[in-house]
């Protein structure tokens, strides 16, 4: 269905020109059949963290938790509420007994009334966020927001009073729209529970193919086997938190995906010093040059490179870089490195996602009642002076800048929990549950790359 003009949620593209180098090569390894990955083929053994379990086929598993694949928590349904088909569209139900056919959290009355979106389907214009969490007029308030203030989901000022509907206090109590639409308890069923989001994690974390800080080495394994186009994704744990989305638009869309992500290193040539994994920093050079050195030689389709924005930046004499002068050096590294694998493919700069200023999951734990207690504000959440250096670097250097932070911080202040579907495993990582939900924005951002 048509969404209104303002707030068609759009994936921004800024197409440019092409780039050029030289290289070498390392095996590809294909996941293990484990809880529905495909079968890995026979081949070189990949080169585990330390304490590291063989597992029959080459490869390794890392300690700590067993490898558990791709996993598809079932939805848990909202008493009363019919359960949604694999779809996300639920079963027709007598809106006097449940009046959320979808069970998306808002009333079938609502959705009519406004016909912004369609009370029998969970997310209308199938972009991977809930009818509940998109904001169509752009005023700062989800649907959800909307409907709990009775304002309208086709216009940013409802009264026609000059203020947008977000920061308006209809109640009187002091305190905006847009701050208490999330004042509502954690929903039955929450997946995964707030205590277990940490351990939600892509599967690249358990199995050997997400290289530690200290592990200078490629582990570059293939997820989804399809035949119909290569994409790999190069990048820190920033990148490796939307692998459970590519999987599921590889297998949706016949793509072969390839993983090489490493813990506390960014793809980006560039010197930094390690906050949290000290001298760690040569193993993330030598880690970088592998894996350009992999993308020239079996040149995918499609290169992601995704990385986080907070690394300490230091000049050529060691001194920590900050504002301007760290900005600048970020744009010239990321075009260096997107020159180095100039011709090899088609490459795309995916933005850093939002950062939480507190932890949703250990605050969500200690606050169950409130979820408004735990989100941030977008002006804190993200930052787009970092998005415009990572834009301009793309367009000079022949690449498509694109951010996903419109499905990600859909409203304002940004969400965190999601109908059934917690966001965040801490302040900056999406869970693997939430990552998986947005792969139609994913593939849409690779397939607009392919020109499919």
């Amino acid at each position: 269905m048509t969404m209104t003009p303002a707030g068609r949620r759009s994936i921004r593209w800024l197409v440019m020109g092409a780039l050029a180098a030289s290289c070498a090569t390392a095996p590809v390894d294909v996941r293990p059949e484990v809880s529905g990955e495909p079968g890995r083929s026979p081949g070189p053994p990949v080169t585990g963290p330390a304490g590291s379990v063989p597992v029959s086929g080459g490869g390794s598993i890392a300690p700590g938790p067993t490898a558990r694949g791709d996993p598809r928590p079932s939805v848990v349904p909202t008493p009363g509420v019919p359960r949604p088909t694999a779809s996300g569209s639920g079963p027709s139900a007598d809106p006097g007994v449940s009046g959320d056919s979808d069970a998306d959290e808002l009333t079938d009355a609502f959705e009519a009334q406004w016909a912004v979106t369609d009370p029998g389907s969970r997310d209308t214009d199938g972009d991977g966020v809930r009818d509940s969490a998109e904001d169509p007029d752009g005023d700062g308030l989800g649907n959800l927001g909307e409907q709990r203030f009775g304002n309208s989901p086709t216009s940013d000022d409802t009264d026609g009073d000059g203020t947008d509907d977000g920061a308006e206090d209809d109640d009187g109590d002091g305190k905006t729209n847009g701050a208490q639409q999330d004042d509502r308890p954690l929903p039955a069923g929450l997946t995964p529970p707030a205590r277990a989001a940490r351990q939600d994690t892509p599967v690249s974390y358990s199995d050997g193919c997400h290289s530690s800080a200290f592990d200078p080495e490629i582990h570059p394994c293939v997820y989804a086997e399809g035949g119909t186009a290569t994409v790999t994704i190069f990048g820190d744990s920033h990148a490796q938190h939307w692998v459970p989305a590519l999987i599921r638009a590889g297998r949706e869309n016949d793509w072969r995906v390839v993983v090489m992500t490493k813990s506390g290193c960014p793809s980006v040539d560039v010197a930094f010093e390690a906050p949290v994994f000290e001298g760690a920093e040569e193993s993330c050079r030598a880690w970088g040059v592998a894996g350009v050195e992999w993308v020239l030689a079996n040149e995918p389709d499609v290169v992601i490179v995704a990385n986080g924005r907070g690394y300490p930046l230091l000049d050529d004499n060691g001194a920590r870089l900050r504002g301007e002068a760290r900005e600048a050096v970020w744009q010239d590294a990321l075009g260096r490195t997107l020159d180095s694998m100039r011709g090899a493919a088609k490459l795309i700069v995916l933005g850093d996602t939002p950062h939480m200023k507190r932890d949703p999951a250990i605050c969500l734990a200690a606050r169950p009642n409130r979820i408004s207690a735990c989100v941030t504000a977008r002006v804190d959440a993200l930052d787009p002076v970092h998005d415009e250096v990572e834009r301009q670097a793309a367009t000079e250097h022949g690449a498509t800048f694109v951010s996903l932070n419109e499905q990600v911080c859909s409203y304002d202040p940004c969400p965190i929990v999601v109908n059934e579907l917690m966001m965040w495993r801490d302040e900056n990582h999406l869970t693997a549950t939430y990552s998986r939900e947005l792969a139609p924005s994913v593939a849409a951002m690779i397939s607009e790359a392919l020109g499919q």
